[in-house]
C-alpha cells in the first residue's frame, strides 16, 4: 500500500492523482490477488473516475506485475 500511494500520480497521471487517493486495499481471505481498492474521490468526480476504472486497474495491476485488483470500491469525500 505504500508503493501504492508514493507512486500513485505515476501510475493514475497527475489529473486523477490530484482527485483520487487510494485509502485501503482488501484481498480474500489467504490470497494476494484479486483484492479490492477503496478509492476516495473528490466530490463530482465520481462518474468520471467509474468511467475509466477499467484502465486504472489495468495500470494499479501493471504497476505490481499481477493481478493484485480486481474492482475498485469508489467512495466519494473531500
Amino acid at each position: 500500500m505504500g508503493r501504492l500511494l508514493s507512486d500513485w500520480a505515476s501510475i493514475v497521471g497527475a489529473e486523477f492523482a490530484a482527485r483520487s487517493l487510494p485509502e485501503r486495499f482488501v484481498f480474500p481471505r489467504g490470497a494476494r490477488t484479486g483484492g479490492v481498492l477503496r478509492l476516495r474521490v473528490a466530490p463530482g468526480w465520481a462518474l468520471m473516475i467509474q468511467h475509466v476504472t477499467p484502465q486504472i486497474i489495468e495500470r494499479i495491476n501493471g504497476f505490481f506485475g499481477y493481478r493484485a485488483v480486481d474492482r475498485l470500491a469508489v467512495i466519494q469525500g473531500p
